[in-house]
């Protein structure tokens, strides 16, 4: 549209501010790409509670003499923690 615009006399924009105009005025006559789903990474399962992992964190919490052990659950599906809970120590 820009490089036909250009033809007329006395007409100097840039190609994005013309874009832009389109974009912005004209939406329904611009071809827009159909929307693609996300790809899933390699280590992400495509199902939920395919696989559940769990993460130790060894921290001092709070005040007391030995820290404390936060086992955390997430869905691999979602990347959403599950739930978390403090244990004795963290274990396989």
């Amino acid at each position: 549209m820009a490089d036909e615009l250009e033809t007329l006399p006395s007409f100097k924009h840039h190609r994005e501010s013309v874009a832009a105009f389109a974009r912005t005025c004209f939406p329904n006559l611009l071809c827009q790409p159909e929307p693609r789903l996300k790809a899933r990474r390699r280590w992400e399962r495509s199902l939920i509670n395919e696989l559940r992992q769990h993460d130790f964190s060894i921290y001092q919490w709070w005040l007391a003499q030995e820290k404390q052990t936060l086992l955390l659950t997430m869905d691999d599906h979602f990347r959403k923690h599950l739930g978390a809970v403090f244990v004795p120590t963290d274990t396989t």
